[in-house]
């Protein structure tokens, strides 16, 4: 899977630089050693619109920028809400794979049986919803 998603990186920076492969490969081990570099160096290395770069105790701490953010939780904000059922109490029981028809009447069942908590009665978008906390 790892390697995958590699091969996945290094074709689209290919793609993106129209150059073969093997030379985006080596782009992006260079950014990624200079990157490293800059950090040792300056204790953090940040790139505008994409985050900053900080030595961590377990290698190299991401901070996104607030624009990286935004455009992130603005692809969410136009999702609608959607109702999701409490886990239920009794364990789950082995012997079969689950099915989508089984987990559906379950999720129905356990909606039905249980009153929805007030809740103020608005809809709020994910934004409002982590602007508020």
């Amino acid at each position: 899977m790892l390697q995958s998603m590699a091969d996945t990186v290094v074709t689209s920076v290919a793609r993106r630089l129209s150059c073969r492969a093997h030379e985006a490969e080596e782009a992006l081990r260079r950014f990624s050693r200079d990157l490293r570099g800059n950090v040792r160096a300056r204790g953090g290395d940040t790139i505008y619109g994409l985050g900053t770069f900080k030595p961590g105790a377990e290698g190299l701490v991401f901070e996104p920028d607030d624009m990286l953010l935004a455009a992130a939780w603005a692809s969410l904000d136009t999702l609608d809400p959607l109702a999701v059922a409490a886990p239920s109490k009794e364990p789950v029981k082995a012997g079969g794979p689950a099915t989508a028809e089984g987990t559906t009447q379950a999720m129905t069942s356990e909606l039905e049986a249980e009153p929805a908590p007030e809740s103020g009665g608005e809809d709020i978008s994910a934004a409002q919803a982590l602007e508020s906390a």
